[in-house]
């Protein structure tokens, strides 16, 4: 208890009274003012010592000012009194008079710290020159710009614009203040802007499933062209319809295209996005299609081995022929050729090559060598029909797909790429056919051996 009273004591505020100084405020207002005059007199100082020089206008990755000089970079501190990017540096210059060209002033007593990196100066001109381009035509592709802009730049100046990728999303970030954010979480909200839709004076968005199933959420995009329309109406020989999933956007899962043959090559016609695999989109947009170009209807259509895109051009296109994927086909045609050591042979500088190479070209008939080949095939045919046991059946399967393959290509005709593609599709069919028949057997084989 005794110490605690000491404590409180000690702790008592002094009730003693000052004495009274008059003199201590004049004698402040003119240290004041001896200190005012002394800075009015350095700066002076320094405006004569000093030289008046120009700084270069730059910009700054928010959008701020900040100026150069011999390679060195400052940015704004206070008023008319700018320091040097690099923050350890205790370089400072003061600005004296401003224009559009540029600024004027004088460097102050210290140095920088550190090298000048005029190479830092050339890379934010060539950034500011890809906003700019972007501001021009948003739709530039970004690889095209980047690889316009770095081709002249030098080895410093090409480093010290950062990485690929960083140039990308700053363009990214740059279209977005544009263009505005489309990728929002609400389907029925985004709304495309006017400069990515309006293309050449034409609005590239043909369907727009929101205006025919209001609120739903399951959105259907299809985009094109009057041009791209009437490319699917003169070529209605032969359609392409595929699919990316890489390609499409956070809201939807597929992007989808259709495409028409023309001069030997595939054109796509439409894209549309769409939120999943069902059999209901296809047929959204395969029926949009049919209205806008109809009464023309596609003869043959080449898709994926894929039964809800094949139902849906079914029930749309009913009299149309499906042809399923050629890289299928040409991946089983490339197994069975191998199988039959013709990938060997299409080397070979003799009569023999000459007829693998030109056996799927485009000749009316197939060389003698195959033919010989398919006479062969019916000799084992005839022998493989006495045999019943289960190995020979299985035998027996493989030389009758054998002997209908060799048939096909005996007695192929064609004289253009549609005419292959059938050839190529009767040929996939029987590869299939046979290995799935062949699977079969092997495991009827297993069930039947197990104890």
């Amino acid at each position: 208890m005794m110490n605690r009273k000491k404590i409180e004591n000690l702790q008592k505020c002094r009730k003693r009274k000052f004495l009274d100084n008059n003199d201590s405020e004049n004698e402040t207002l003119s240290a004041d003012h001896r200190e005012q005059n002394e800075n009015n007199n350095d700066r002076d100082d320094d405006f004569e010592e000093h030289a008046i020089v120009n700084f270069e206008l730059g910009e700054t990755k928010r959008g701020g000012v900040c100026i150069w000089f011999n390679g060195f970079r400052f940015t704004l501190k206070q008023n008319e009194l700018w320091r040097c990017s690099v923050r350890d540096c205790p370089a400072r210059v003061k600005i004296v008079s401003k224009s559009d060209n540029g600024m004027s002033g004088y460097q102050m007593q210290k140095d920088h710290s550190h090298l000048p990196e005029p190479q830092k100066q050339q890379a934010e001109k060539r950034r500011q020159q890809i906003l700019e381009r972007v501001k021009d035509k948003p739709r530039v592709k970004p690889t095209r710009l980047l690889a316009e802009l770095r081709r002249s730049a030098a080895d410093e100046t090409y480093l010290a614009m950062g990485s690929d990728n960083a140039l990308s999303c700053m363009m990214r970030r740059q279209k977005k203040k544009i263009l505005g954010n489309v990728d929002c979480a609400d389907p029925l909200a985004f709304t495309i802007p006017d400069k990515l839709r309006i293309k050449n004076g034409e609005d590239i968005v043909l369907y727009d499933s929101r205006t025919v199933r209001i609120g739903e959420k399951d959105v259907v995009l299809v985009f094109g062209s009057e041009r791209t329309l009437d490319i699917l109406s003169k070529n209605s020989a032969t359609w392409h319809l595929d699919g990316t999933f890489k390609a499409a956007p956070n809201m939807w899962e597929q992007c989808f295209v259709v495409g028409a043959s023309v001069n030997h090559r595939m054109c796509i016609g439409v894209w549309g996005l769409l939120p999943g695999k069902h059999r209901r989109y296809y047929e959204e947009v395969l029926n949009f299609l049919r209205n806008r170009i109809s009464p023309v209807a596609p003869r043959k259509v080449i898709c994926d081995f894929e039964k809800a895109e094949m139902n849906a051009v079914s029930a749309v296109f009913p009299a149309t022929n499906i042809l399923c994927c050629m890289f299928h086909y040409g991946q089983n045609l490339f197994r069975k050729m191998k199988g039959l050591k013709l990938v060997q042979m299409y080397g070979e500088q003799s009569v023999r090559g000459e007829a693998v190479r030109h056996s799927f070209r485009s000749s009316r008939t197939v060389p003698n060598s195959i033919l010989e080949l398919s006479g062969s095939i019916d000799r084992q045919v005839d022998a493989a029909r006495s045999a019943r046991n289960f190995i020979h059946k299985r035998h027996k399967r493989y030389v009758l797909q054998d002997a209908v393959i060799m048939r096909i290509l005996a007695d192929a005709t064609y004289n253009n790429d549609a005419e292959i593609h059938d050839v190529m599709t009767a040929l996939g069919l029987q590869v299939e056919g046979y290995a799935g028949k062949l699977k079969d057997y092997e495991n009827t084989e297993d069930s039947m051996n197990a104890p």
